[in-house]
């Protein structure tokens, strides 16, 4: 195969027919190049300057000037320059003496058709020796600018042994545990898991979701620094391993996460105490209809509670399941503006009657639309009288247009008011109201809403309390 590199090659002999042998010789290889022959000190200079030689032949032995002197003038000026000693006879001890001398290979003359190979391993090793010096040149400033980041990080940066003593650790995180160096703090962290981890278990923990999914990102614990107070630190990081997958230490980052774990605290505790005052303010607006329709009296509890339940059946999220429960404790809020001649009349009643009944839901949103909830609980107490095929009130919505949570607190409703006894009828029984939901499945009720609902009752035994 031919060399596609040209080269330039400078012969050092005084005889010309050796000369055109080893041209022909290379030609006949397929080697491209340029050559030049000199024969002098002089004209040797003179051409490592002007000629710039990517590589040297030269006889060993000359009248004026011989090999050994042209390679020590070749090392001064470039010793990564390939030179090869070509010679009419050379001993083992000459040989040597050559190689040691910086020589890169030697070729006896009578040998003429070894030296194409020689000459092309020489540039391939001097080729091998350019590129491992780029490839060192590039790890040396890979290693600077590493060691840059990790001196200068905010974050601490660690080194771990499988037995959990520090083999390395920036500065930052010498500072973030209180340490004066990471000399004291390595004297001092003997076992990382019992020194370091507030809880010993989270370091296995942590190991073992390292080398399960081969890293570990934002895992959460707590530290001790060297006073004794707790931090608490997000941890990311990996495993190294030796040729047999056997891990040998852990490299991390953590990051002082304290101040946002107080921040997260304190906006839970505050979440907790603002769902515990919604609470009491559904519990005295519920109490307020109760006291305005007595007949109906724990209708909006049941209904809340059964509600609750249907959502709980179908997946919703806990925190919907909050605000379902919540619009169905106080559903019936707009109640209040119907005369209680209406809400408590034994007989039938009158279309205009049941038309004052029917602005309930409208009512109600009017009251809690203003009240800066966490859920929607004015939209759902609007719309827990709409069916998914349009035939509901007040505004006819269909299907899609209704909320989950309304479909879920119109069928609760319907279920306890069939079930439960009212002014105008006596209880009706849980059967009766189940079958009205199961014929009117997919028509006027949601099918997924009444499917968890059959499921609470028949299969998992619910009851009204």
């Amino acid at each position: 195969m031919k060399d596609e590199r040209h080269i330039r090659i400078l012969f050092v002999e005084d005889v010309p027919d050796d000369v055109e042998l080893a041209e022909h010789m290379l030609r006949k290889s397929g080697l491209d190049f340029t050559s030049t022959r000199v024969d002098t000190e002089e004209d040797f200079v003179k051409a490592l300057n002007e000629f710039r030689p990517d590589i040297i032949v030269s006889d060993y032995s000359m009248p004026t000037f011989d090999g050994m002197h042209a390679l020590k003038l070749t090392l001064t000026y470039d010793a990564s320059i390939p030179f090869i000693v070509l010679t009419g006879s050379m001993n083992e001890e000459t040989a040597v003496l050559c190689m040691k001398s910086g020589a890169s290979d030697y070729v006896i003359k009578e040998r003429m058709k070894r030296l194409p190979y020689t000459l092309k391993e020489a540039l391939e090793r001097k080729s091998a020796e350019i590129e491992k010096e780029k490839a060192l040149d590039t790890l040396k400033k890979t290693e600077q600018k590493y060691r840059s980041i990790f001196e200068n990080a905010a974050e601490g940066i660690f080194i771990t042994s499988k037995d959990g003593r520090f083999l390395e650790a920036n500065p930052a995180m010498v500072k973030m545990l209180g340490y004066e160096s990471f000399e004291e703090m390595q004297l001092e962290i003997v076992d990382v898991s019992k020194k370091l981890y507030v809880d010993p278990e989270d370091r296995k923990r942590a190991i073992n979701k390292t080398e399960t999914q081969g890293f570990i990102k934002s895992f959460e614990t707590q530290f001790y620094k060297k006073d004794g107070s707790k931090i608490w630190i997000s941890l990311s990081g990996t495993a190294f391993y030796d040729e047999k997958g056997k891990s040998l230490y852990y490299e991390g980052i953590c990051e002082d996460i304290t101040q946002r774990k107080s921040t997260e605290e304190a906006l839970i505790r505050t979440t907790e105490s603002l769902r515990k005052s919604i609470g009491a303010i559904i519990h005295v607006i519920a109490s307020v209809v109760e006291a305005k329709d007595p007949y109906t009296s724990g209708h909006q509890r049941r209904v809340a509670n059964l509600a609750r339940c249907i959502a709980q059946e179908m997946g919703i999220p806990n925190d919907a399941v909050e605000g379902i429960r919540m619009a169905g404790a106080i559903h019936d809020i707009g109640k209040i503006s119907v005369p209680i001649e209406i809400l408590s009349k034994p007989g039938k009643l009158s279309e205009i009657e049941f038309s004052l009944i029917k602005t309930h839901p409208k009512v109600g949103y009017d009251i809690l639309k203003d009240i800066d909830f966490p859920w929607p609980i004015a939209d759902i107490v609007h719309q827990h009288h709409e069916n998914i095929n349009g035939s509901g009130y007040p505004n006819g919505l269909k299907n899609r247009e209704i909320l989950t949570e309304a479909k879920i607190l119109a069928v609760a409703d319907v279920v306890e008011a069939i079930s439960t006894h009212r002014p105008y009828r006596p209880a009706l029984g849980i059967d009766v109201a189940l079958n009205e939901i199961e014929k009117n499945r997919g028509i006027l009720y949601d099918e997924q809403v009444v499917d968890a609902c059959l499921t609470l009752f028949r299969k998992k035994g619910f009851k009204f309390e």
